[in-house]
């Protein structure tokens, strides 16, 4: 059976999250803190039919970098993270403009 995974399957997991978080918003955060966020890690099982199954939703996930792609994916989340969370509130300082066209150092 042909899949394409970004296509066909992360929208079903996407959709899966979103019902999650709203199923529980009020309980997760019922003051309606602003300025505030946590990251959730989910676990999905696909069969071999191409369904997928919501397991379970942790509170707490692990951050082990424990092989190469974890070393690179989590990290990088992290950092996504931070830019979704925290840029709107305190911006980077812009890049000078004699860093912004200059070459990079050989």
């Amino acid at each position: 059976m042909k899949c394409d995974f970004v296509k066909d399957v992360v929208p079903r997991m996407k959709s899966m999250a979103q019902d999650s978080m709203r199923a529980v918003s009020r309980k997760i955060d019922p003051n309606r803190k602003s300025y505030s966020y946590e990251i959730y890690g989910y676990d999905f099982m696909i069969d071999e039919d191409l369904n997928v199954w919501m397991i379970e939703v942790n509170t707490n996930p692990c951050f082990e970098l424990s092989s190469p792609y974890l070393a690179r994916l989590i990290p990088a989340m992290i950092e996504n993270c931070l830019k979704i969370a925290v840029d709107p509130i305190f911006p980077p300082p812009p890049v000078p403009i004699s860093k912004r066209h200059s070459l990079p150092d050989a």
